[in-house]
């Protein structure tokens, strides 16, 4: 039976606007039997609890109408899957969302939008006929949109096959040109998606990365996990922040694997502000079969204006074991080496969920480590860390330590943890 969630909020609180949650005195901002945060910026934050029969927005990109849309949709049940919200999470917020089957998307339109064109402040663009599905849509800092698609090729015997092979990345000047191209004839996707065409009249361009089945972005770089290997893919239109890629620019300006992280199979990634984090598949830390975590590696820089670095990426001590752009970074219970459940990544902060093993009952320990920007308390940190503006250490989260970590989202100078309690009510 699954126990009781808490949603924690640490930094800017979207549902208490220009406010700082004091991680001093923090207490859930929500407890429901089924919690799950949907979507998360710097200025938004969209909720599905059980205590509602609808979905649940704080913020402050949306119009007053366009959040009413939101919270009249219907909170998922067992038998139907929630919305996949996308927007540009440091600056404009939420943008839209994608119907769970892929084959709808709903877009909120800017005021000036509206005013100019005599558009609706929510539209909807349905493909139920198209021969691919959308899965994703991420954006960076600039203003191209990347669209992970899935392609239904049909069998001869016109039975639809469901190959990760026939997943791709597509690259869109803007969101709306894509948005121009669902309105077209979808059904040239699979001939026009060829990337040994060189027909500059098509709207996107593919990105040359197999199987990819997570895609993450952040200000200047988007990372995609492949699921043959585990690899992650990076590419970046921004030659500015090379740290940002996790390895060496090339002269290909396509996504490229990170060479450190080519024997290792990755899980999750995350990435926000400047960071991009991996985490390595989870393997059985023991004959017991039990699930000790993955490992955590870390690139990237700290926000452009930031004077103070994470310790891990300014070092330059050379080592066989060290890379250049990608760092391991190992953390510990005790004196125990803990393994990553789940890692968040906001504008210049990463948030890190482990466990451990210990002793000879076994007993699992868990807590939340932090590290980097802390102007609005978004680490979490009481005392005396509470008070810095940058820790450059990963650093204990005491009020999350025994918690039971389900979900972790960090966007902008905002951390959500949603905790779980567990049978002994931890």
């Amino acid at each position: 039976m699954q126990g009781m969630k808490s949603l924690y909020v640490f930094g800017h609180n979207p549902i208490q606007q220009d406010s700082r949650q004091d991680p001093r005195h923090n207490v859930p901002i929500l407890q429901a039997p089924s919690l799950s945060v949907l979507w998360v910026s710097w200025c938004d934050l969209i909720v599905a609890h059980s205590n509602s029969k609808h979905l649940v927005y704080h913020g402050t990109s949306l119009t007053a109408a366009q959040a009413e849309y939101i919270t009249r949709l219907p909170y998922p049940s067992p038998e139907s899957e929630a919305p996949i919200f996308f927007g540009r999470a440091l600056d404009h917020g939420v943008l839209g969302f994608l119907t769970p089957s892929g084959k709808e998307v709903t877009i909120f339109n800017s005021d000036a939008k509206c005013r100019d064109k005599n558009t609706a402040a929510v539209a909807t663009v349905s493909f139920q006929d198209a021969n691919f599905e959308i899965l994703d849509i991420q954006f960076t800092s600039g203003e191209a949109a990347f669209v992970s698609l899935k392609l239904n090729r049909g069998s001869p015997d016109g039975m639809r096959t469901t190959d990760l092979d026939d997943n791709v990345i597509l690259q869109f000047p803007t969101l709306q040109n894509f948005l121009e191209f669902l309105k077209q004839d979808p059904h040239l996707l699979e001939h026009q998606m060829n990337p040994h065409r060189s027909d500059s009249s098509l709207p996107f361009r593919v990105l040359a990365c197999p199987y990819p089945i997570q895609l993450r972005t952040n200000a200047t770089t988007l990372a995609a996990l492949t699921s043959i290997s585990g690899e992650v893919h990076t590419f970046s239109p921004d030659p500015r922040f090379p740290k940002c890629l996790g390895r060496h620019a090339s002269c290909t300006a396509e996504a490229e694997p990170i060479p450190y992280l080519s024997e290792i199979r990755v899980g999750k990634i995350a990435s926000g502000g400047y960071y991009t984090c991996a985490v390595s598949a989870s393997v059985s830390c023991d004959s017991h079969g039990e699930d000790g975590g993955g490992e955590l590696f870390l690139w990237g820089q700290a926000p452009p204006g930031t004077n103070q670095e994470i310790s891990l990426l300014r070092s330059t001590v050379s080592s066989d074991d060290q890379d250049d752009f990608v760092c391991c970074v190992e953390l510990e219970i005790g004196d125990i080496t803990a393994g990553v459940t789940d890692v968040a990544v906001g504008w210049g902060h990463v948030l890190v969920a482990v466990e451990a093993t210990q002793g000879t009952e076994r007993k699992v320990s868990r807590t939340v480590f932090a590290a980097g920007c802390n102007g609005r308390q978004q680490l979490g940190l009481g005392g005396k860390s509470g008070t810095l503006g940058f820790l450059n250490q990963f650093t204990e989260v005491e009020i999350l330590k025994e918690k039971r970590i389900v979900q972790m989202a960090c966007s902008g100078w905002s951390s959500y943890i949603v905790t779980e309690d567990d049978d002994e009510g931890s």
